[in-house]
């Protein structure tokens, strides 16, 4: 990657050392593809803010750290947090973020283990996707590229990859 040269630079001049942390990359959706899946979404409610919580603190936890139901809530009260749901039953979750110069980002997509590899993420991503578009809006996402599962399902959603982006954490 090109950003560890310059790492490598920057931390052999200031006499410090440079770690590559988690590796992502940018995606902006170029052709909505919904997929049929059992199930149906609904925005994230009130009542909902503990489970919701808990399952953003399994996927942002050490990001958020004590702030989780916090983060959740101001979520739950912006409209942004969607969860699909298969027989009355939460399966899969969605979050996005308001739009800021007509692009709004998605995150955070999360499944329990026990209920996936049915395409409810897939869905609600798309059924998210579809809400941004009809505002007039960009849809765009960030995926961990060592999670290949992730990569493959957005580009069947018509997402095309772009920029990545590599944590790096400089130490004195």
């Amino acid at each position: 990657m090109r950003t560890t040269p310059f790492a490598d630079r920057w931390a052999e001049r200031f006499g410090t050392t440079a770690t590559a942390g988690r590796s992502s990359r940018l995606h902006k959706l170029v052709e909505l593809v919904r997929p049929a899946v059992h199930g149906v979404p609904r925005q994230v409610a009130a009542a909902d803010v503990e489970l919701a919580a808990d399952w953003v603190a399994v996927d942002f936890g050490d990001d958020l750290g004590d702030a989780t139901e916090e983060w959740t809530r101001r979520h739950v009260d912006r409209g942004t947090l969607w969860f699909w749901e298969a027989d009355g039953v939460p399966v899969s979750m969605v979050g996005h973020r308001l739009p800021t110069f007509g692009v709004s980002r998605i995150g955070p997509v999360y499944t329990p283990d026990e209920h996936r590899r049915h395409g409810y993420a897939s869905a609600l991503t798309a059924h998210v996707t579809g809400l941004i578009l009809d505002q007039g809006n960009q849809a765009c996402l960030y995926t961990d590229l060592a999670n290949p599962t992730s990569n493959k399902i957005y580009a069947q959603l018509g997402v095309e990859a772009g920029l990545i982006f590599i944590d790096l954490e400089v130490r004195a």
